[in-house]
């Protein structure tokens, strides 16, 4: 049942979310995050949100992101809706029904053609909801009518070792020209291999080496990481004072950057 002008295979600039964040009160933290994966920015309506966008925009197969997606075409795609008690899903006083929306709705590479991804992302204790369980049954029967795998993601299932270290990788940042970052990259990694002293040490003995301002080889160590020039367990939480021997430098990558 999938037709070529489904929305979620548009163009991601041209994407406009469902739901942004200022269509309603918010009860929680929102977040307004431009994705590096979309280049485009994200509306987010929790922690939660945050958390699992954080892990998608990181993965390098994801292509594209499109967070509540919006089920225009429900009552077209899924015929059976009798048992469904959409007089709950309709605005008190205009009886307008809501549109129905999953959280993220992502395209994956893979095998020479894109696939596709349905989340709907949910507090655990949100589970028990009688409206919300009739909501997801909802999201389910499009999805399945439309041929793509949908899941629920709960607050259960996120590694937030890995969501904190994404997020410090990304923190903070320094204009380099990227002749010298090349160079500071080779440097670094040769020190990073022969060395079994702290990363922080390292990082001190660089800057202080090719004098450079304070804090640079961080932001290239943390550019490395993000770039598979560097590779660590980011299950793990990532801690400067760590031991150099916790770092496995990728060379392939880091000698095709250099080229």
């Amino acid at each position: 049942m999938i037709s070529s002008n489904d929305l979620y295979k548009s163009d991601n600039k041209d994407y406009v979310p469902g739901i942004k964040i200022q269509d309603f009160a918010p009860r929680g933290r929102v977040s307004r995050i431009k994705g590096k994966t979309t280049n485009r920015v994200h509306h987010l309506l929790s922690d939660l949100e945050t958390n699992v966008f954080c892990l998608l925009d990181f993965e390098e197969k994801i292509t594209d992101i499109k967070e509540h997606y919006p089920l225009l075409d429900l009552h077209e795609v899924v015929e059976e809706l009798s048992d469904i008690k959409l007089q709950k899903f309709k605005n008190k006083k205009t009886g307008e029904e809501y549109i129905f929306t999953t959280t993220f709705v992502i395209t994956l590479k893979g095998d020479g053609e894109e696939k596709y991804l349905a989340l709907s992302v949910r507090n655990e204790t949100e589970l028990y909801r009688d409206l919300l369980l009739e909501k997801l049954e909802v999201e389910r029967r499009y999805w399945t009518e439309k041929g793509i795998n949908w899941s629920i993601i709960t607050n259960k299932d996120i590694p937030m070792a890995k969501v904190n270290n994404i997020k410090w990788l990304y923190l903070g940042d320094i204009d380099i020209k990227y002749e010298e970052e090349a160079y500071i990259k080779e440097v670094m990694a040769n020190k990073i291999t022969y060395n079994k002293c702290s990363i922080k040490e390292i990082l001190d003995n660089v800057d202080k080496e090719l004098s450079l301002p304070i804090g640079t080889a961080l932001v290239i160590l943390k550019r490395m990481i993000i770039s598979n020039e560097i590779i660590i367990d980011l299950y793990v939480p990532i801690n400067i004072d760590m031991s150099a021997e916790k770092f496995t430098v990728n060379y392939q990558e880091v000698r095709k950057n250099v080229l």
